[in-house]
C-alpha cells in the first residue's frame, strides 16, 4: 500500500514540475511578433480626433472591458459614410494591439453567431457601431494602451476604461 502511494506521489511531483516548467511557454504576456503589414497603412494617435474624423469618418465613442473583462468592447460613431467604408469590408480582419507587450487582440468568431463585430453595407451617418476582441486571461485592464487596426486603419493609444 505504501509502496502505491509513493509511486502516485512521485507521479504528481513530476505532472507539477511539468506543468510549472511549460506554463511560461503559454503564457499571454509573451510578445506576439505578428502584426499585419499593409502598404499604406495610416496610423492616427487617439489624442488626434479632428485627424480621426477627417481621414477616416469616425468618432471614437470609447473602448471598454465587457463580459467580466475577457472581452474589449470597440465603439464608434460614423460621421461620414464614404470615408468609413473600409472599416464595414468584410475583406479586412480588425485586430487590437496590447501596447505593453504587443499582444494580438483578435475578434472571435463562433461557429453559430460569427463574427463579434457590426459587418453592413448601411453605415450610416450617427449610427454607433462596435467591435469586440478577445481579452484572454484579462490581459488588459483599465487604463492600459490598446491600438486598433482594420485594413490601412490604425489608432494607437486608446485607453481601455
Amino acid at each position: 500500500m505504501t509502496n502505491n502511494l509513493l509511486s502516485f506521489v512521485r507521479y504528481s511531483f513530476a505532472v507539477a514540475a511539468f506543468l510549472f516548467l511549460v506554463s511560461p511557454a503559454y503564457s499571454v504576456e509573451k510578445r506576439v511578433e505578428y502584426e499585419p503589414k499593409i502598404k499604406g497603412m495610416i496610423t492616427i494617435p487617439a489624442t488626434e480626433i479632428d485627424k480621426i474624423r477627417d481621414t477616416w469618418g469616425i468618432e471614437v465613442v470609447g473602448l471598454r472591458r465587457t463580459a467580466a473583462n475577457y472581452m474589449l468592447d470597440f465603439r464608434y460613431k460614423v460621421v461620414d459614410e464614404q470615408k468609413s467604408k473600409q472599416l464595414f469590408s468584410k475583406r479586412h480582419h480588425p485586430y487590437a494591439i496590447y501596447e505593453r507587450n504587443g499582444a494580438i487582440l483578435t475578434v472571435p468568431s463562433a461557429p453559430k453567431i460569427g463574427s463579434l463585430r457590426q459587418e453592413t453595407y448601411e453605415n450610416k451617418v450617427g449610427k454607433t457601431f462596435f467591435i469586440l476582441f478577445a481579452n484572454p486571461a484579462g490581459l488588459v485592464k483599465s487604463g492600459d494602451k490598446v491600438s486598433i487596426g482594420v485594413g490601412k486603419f490604425k489608432i494607437t493609444g486608446l485607453l481601455a476604461q
